[in-house]
């Protein structure tokens, strides 16, 4: 495990002893999918050069300034090509919700696709390591000169072409793209995409993903797949029926035997799912109805069940009916598969 100033040191650049991020720190926030982080970058810069500008008074950094400097900024990362698929899925994903599109982060989405665009670019552009090299801004003057037209690192900008970058990232993937691209997310990187949507509403941004709930309904069912399969083999197994030959079971275990051999095919079906579809729904609907098929009747239990559910005044098999944990875990199956299991539609 590593030590607490391990950690530090992963994630933070230390100058003077304190921990300050760096515009490093934004890709591989990026790269770990805590993808909102990214669009703080504009903010980091922001506040990294109003210092400097404002020395002895001045006006705030205009937005061409910001966005020199951003692009600068970005040179000084190992940004590559293979980050733009992660930035598309940003741009798109916010694209895609009203309630993101038509806001500030929006805008900031907007806002950070063209100097993006411009640094993958530019680190690919003859003449980048030398017009890096010039680079100096420690103070007010040397801020000025950074951003005048005829200085070596503007001069170099306006040399390179970025329609290519700038046309990847902002060409919007199709809902089912989307949907592909956050079904696909490792767990722990879909838990934390979650929580920064989740995080949103701190923000009084409450995004309603359909993307996001379709994810939420797939796991739910495989998850409650697999306990319903436990809960079947543990009762199995209770009543040493595991090896036993079908001919020599009770209709109540032959029963249960046939709703353990549907969940299991039914477990398999499901496993490398990547998002539901109608017919897989129907599959679910179809294993939900050949176990209520093979539920015992009263007539098929056990003398002994039969005297308990008398001397119980009919609860027991009231409880049995609606909540028992195989009724609540195929009643769970069922709500999720009625609604919200099938990728969403515009």
């Amino acid at each position: 495990m590593l030590s607490f100033v391990s950690y530090l040191s992963k994630h933070y650049r230390f100058i003077n002893g304190n921990a300050m991020p760096q515009a490093q720190d934004y890709i591989d926030a990026l790269r770990n999918h805590d993808y909102f982080k990214v669009l703080e970058l504009a903010d980091f810069v922001n506040n990294k050069y109003a210092g400097i500008k404002q020395e002895g008074g001045g006006e705030a950094i205009g937005a061409d300034e910001l966005v020199q400097l951003t692009i600068y900024e970005l040179c000084q990362t190992d940004i590559n090509a293979e980050d733009i698929e992660k930035i598309r899925f940003l741009f798109s994903y916010i694209s895609y919700h009203n309630s993101l599109a038509i806001g500030p982060y929006g805008f900031k989405a907007v806002s950070f696709a063209m100097p993006v665009s411009f640094a993958l670019a530019a680190k690919n552009a003859p003449g980048f390591a030398a017009a890096m090299a010039t680079v100096e801004i420690n103070n007010k003057q040397e801020f000025k000169n950074f951003l005048k037209n005829e200085s070596p690192f503007s001069t170099f900008l306006n040399q390179v072409n970025y329609d290519n970058e700038y046309g990847a990232i902002t060409s919007p993937l199709s809902e089912e793209a989307l949907v592909e691209y956050v079904a696909t997310m490792p767990a722990e990187s879909f838990m934390v995409f979650q929580t920064n949507i989740n995080a949103l509403a701190n923000e009084d941004i409450i995004v309603d993903c359909p993307i996001i709930k379709t994810i939420e309904t797939r796991d739910t069912v495989k998850n409650t797949i697999d306990a319903l399969l436990r809960h079947l083999e543990t009762k199995l197994a209770s009543q040493g029926v595991i090896d036993a030959q079908k001919s020599g079971l009770s209709v109540k275990q032959e029963k249960l035997l046939n709703r353990y051999s549907a969940v299991y095919d039914l477990r398999d079906y499901c496993k490398d799912k990547l998002i539901f579809s109608e017919e897989d729904r129907a599959k679910v609907q179809g294993v939900l109805s050949v176990c209520l098929e093979n539920d015992p009747s009263w007539f098929e239990r056990t003398l002994i069940d039969k005297i308990s559910d008398v001397l119980s005044l009919g609860l027991k098999p009231i409880y049995r009916c609606f909540f028992s944990v195989e009724s609540n875990y195929r009643k769970t199956l069922d709500d999720k598969t009625q609604t919200n299991i099938v990728a969403p539609t515009v």
